[in-house]
């Protein structure tokens, strides 16, 4: 049996149509709550370059929550009537693409400043402010969007992907990979050194105990959030790269069943973000407490 007859195509691409205009909705509702937080703040406490990226992410997915899914769930359920056109499907991979190079990118800028926050806080506070980081999400966002464009120009999309994947999100992937495996060997090394030097002041020895227990909870931390995020993307890669091979398979239903799957494992992290920040930055439930709060007593 051919692997075609595996699946209908048409029922395909519409079952997957409806998943992504559901996955949209929960995805802009979501992360529209959150900027509605961030636009109040009635705390005053997202004045920090880490609440920066983090608002810079959750743009990210809220436009693709607004914009990317629902025109990919359009698409797909017009593909499934047999009325799509190619200039619709060229428009939806500059989308897709766009919004998975700029998340893959901001979440490295993320994991960069959190990384030197806990091991280098003097420089951290030194050169990472508000202003720069503004500046360096605006033009990381920017690059994402006019390298993504270049698909508009008729270039060979296999020369793109080629290029553009590596580029984008497999090296940033790399990157954070790095930067983990460098911060639980420098956290391995300083407690050799504190177990070493006995001399030291009990004091000092208390500073050291803290910022290293800081260190390890951020390295698990992180290694959660790398390992779901680095897999989403890498598995992502996988399947564009199959895509524009020459194999048979790239051209069957089981190979488009692949394709939305690597979709809407890609785009479920914009639906999950808002639970995510409610749930691992307290800044966020508190200001939402308070805004419920105020209009509890009629203070808008």
């Amino acid at each position: 049996m051919g692997t075609d007859a595996c699946f209908n195509k048409d029922r395909l691409h519409a079952i997957f149509g409806i998943i992504y205009l559901l996955t949209s909705l929960i995805a802009s509702i979501g992360n529209g709550f959150v900027l509605y937080i961030v636009k109040r703040d009635p705390l005053k406490a997202f004045n920090k370059p880490t609440n920066v990226l983090n608002i810079s992410i959750t743009i990210n997915h809220f436009l693709s929550g607004l914009i990317v899914l629902p025109f990919i769930g359009i698409s797909d359920i017009l593909k499934s009537q047999g009325i799509l056109h190619e200039v619709a499907k060229l428009f939806e991979d500059v989308l897709v693409y766009f919004a998975a190079s700029n998340a893959s990118m901001l979440l490295l800028l993320l994991f960069f400043e959190r990384y030197t926050a806990v091991v280098f806080p003097l420089l951290n506070r030194k050169h990472i402010t508000i202003k720069r980081a503004k500046r360096i999400c605006t033009s990381v966002t920017i690059i994402c969007f006019l390298f993504s464009c270049i698909l508009f120009t008729g270039v060979s999309h296999n020369a793109f992907y080629f290029v553009c994947l590596p580029l984008f999100i497999l090296l940033p992937c790399l990157v954070m990979i790095i930067l983990l495996v460098a911060g639980f060997c420098g956290l391995k090394r300083q407690a050799q050194v504190a177990v070493n030097n006995r001399s030291e002041l009990p004091i000092n020895q208390n500073k050291r105990t803290r910022r290293n227990s800081q260190l390890f909870e951020y390295l698990v931390y992180a290694t959660k959030g790398t390992v779901s995020t680095v897999l989403t993307l890498v598995f992502y890669c996988v399947v564009k790269f199959l895509g524009f091979s020459e194999m048979e398979f790239s051209r069957t239903s089981c190979y488009d069943l692949l394709e939305h799957l690597s979709l809407v494992v890609l785009f479920v992290t914009a639906a999950a973000n808002p639970i995510i920040i409610f749930r691992k930055i307290p800044v966020y439930s508190r200001s939402a407490r308070h805004i419920w709060e105020r209009r509890k007593k009629g203070v808008v």
